[in-house]
């Protein structure tokens, strides 16, 4: 046992101790009052830490011998029905009396939840750092630590309020998972399984009969069930949990048809702090269609390497005082550039980029546009480049964003509307 103990840390081998001292004194309780307790149920905690076992087995009821007929043949039985908590180091769960086995589905009461993974410890570090993201590095060494509190406590009192809660007692860990982001469900689970427990996989199909957490392959294989499509994203440096989570936000709002043909095309995302941090040598060049005044690659939060199939994306950009600040509208130019990979991939033939009739259509309105006032052409310059290619590729990459989300960029996107709109008709065909 001591060499057991000596790889978990100390507050994990406590808290397990006297779970399993609670535990069995409950047990002993019940057993004593076996007559008017009809049963005992598994409850495992409500948050983003639980573990295989316990999601799985959170709800579960094994009924007290000899009342085994009172359960609902439909409701989670405790299997075996003599197992109890602790399920594992550290295990949070315990297990509660149940007086009435047919009303077990209308239990009174609520039960707390926390939709979060993170220690406490964590969560506290992350608050710091995101509230020193917002003032910059600067204003954060001019407030000092006693100015600092105010916003770091603005930043956990925002997540408490959306992030904790009450449910009805009655539902299960499993119900409870359902209902919440898809992000969340990637971060509890793993993408790839949360895919499986969206197309309605149980959580108590997550471990095997000796109480296992089972591989992706073997949930494939048991559930008869397919992944869908993704691409690789690979997020490093200094960038925040928000960001990381958008993307694959984001990723999880495509088409599937979209995100299958990117699969297939082996289009990954890169992000960082920056698109220099990602790639220096872009540093100080002018993106495509940039005027002077525009800036540099510093100032741009996007890009899409063709020839390796990169989508390029930066949390942070340079201001015009050269300060990084966080780019205001990411998650468009995510889509944006997701749209330039989408236009290289071919419909009815030929790229989505070079597409006869998109081609016909974005020339006949380009031409309309250019008999427009020069303030007019001025706000939709962009799409105006003496690069026939590139204007068509890059609004091609806009309408997509446009049709696949929202976005701050109200003003442009409308203009583009009313000066593209048989050409964004085009695309939203494709798209379909």
């Amino acid at each position: 046992m001591t060499d057991v103990l000596a790889h978990h840390p100390s507050e994990s081998v406590v808290r397990t101790a006297v779970n399993h001292v609670s535990n069995v004194a409950r047990d002993d309780v019940f057993a004593a009052n076996s007559d008017i307790i009809a049963g005992v149920k598994w409850v495992s905690t409500l948050d983003g830490r639980t573990s295989a076992i316990c999601r799985g087995r959170d709800g579960h009821v094994a009924p007290t011998p000899g009342r085994e007929d009172e359960l609902p043949a439909d409701y989670p039985r405790l299997v075996p029905s003599n197992v109890r908590p602790p399920a594992h180091w550290g295990c949070r769960s315990t297990v509660v009396a149940v007086f009435d086995l047919a009303m077990i589905s209308e239990q009174l009461g609520e039960r707390p939840y926390v939709r979060d993974s993170r220690t406490r410890k964590q969560r506290e570090i992350d608050f710091r750092a995101e509230a020193k993201a917002d003032v910059g590095e600067a204003e954060w060494k001019r407030l000092g630590e006693e100015g600092r509190k105010p916003l770091i406590k603005a930043k956990r009192d925002a997540w408490a309020e959306a992030n904790i809660g009450r449910v009805p007692a009655g539902v299960t860990y499993d119900e409870w998972l359902r209902k919440q982001p898809d992000r969340f469900q990637d971060k509890v689970l793993g993408k790839q399984k949360a895919d499986l427990f969206r197309q309605g996989l149980k959580l108590d199909r997550f471990v095997d009969q000796v109480s296992k957490e089972m591989t992706l392959p073997q949930l494939i294989e048991a559930s008869g069930l397919n992944l869908k499509p993704s691409i690789k994203i690979n997020v490093k440096g200094d960038v925040s949990k928000g960001f990381d989570e958008g993307i694959r936000e984001t990723m999880a709002q495509m088409p599937p048809s979209v995100t299958q043909a990117l699969q297939d095309a082996n289009v990954k995302i890169r992000a960082g702090k920056s698109i220099v941090s990602l790639e220096p040598k872009l540093k100080g060049q002018r993106p495509r269609g940039w005027t002077e005044d525009d800036g540099t690659w510093e100032n741009c939060g996007g890009a899409y390497d063709p020839k390796k199939k990169h989508i390029l994306l930066g949390e942070y950009i340079e201001n015009e005082s050269g300060e990084l600040v966080r780019h205001p509208d990411i998650f468009f130019t995510l889509r944006h550039e997701i749209g330039h990979a989408w236009g290289e991939l071919e419909i009815q033939g030929s790229p989505v980029n070079r597409h006869v009739d998109l081609l016909a259509a974005f020339k006949i309105e380009v031409a309309n546009l250019r008999l427009k006032p020069e303030s007019t052409q001025a706000d939709l310059a962009y799409f105006l480049q003496e690069d026939e290619n590139a204007s068509l590729e890059e609004f091609v990459a806009q309408g997509f964003a446009m049709l696949t989300g929202t976005s701050g960029k109200n003003s442009i996107n409308s203009e583009l509307q009313r000066a593209f709109s048989e050409s964004l008709k085009l695309l939203r065909r494709f798209l379909k």
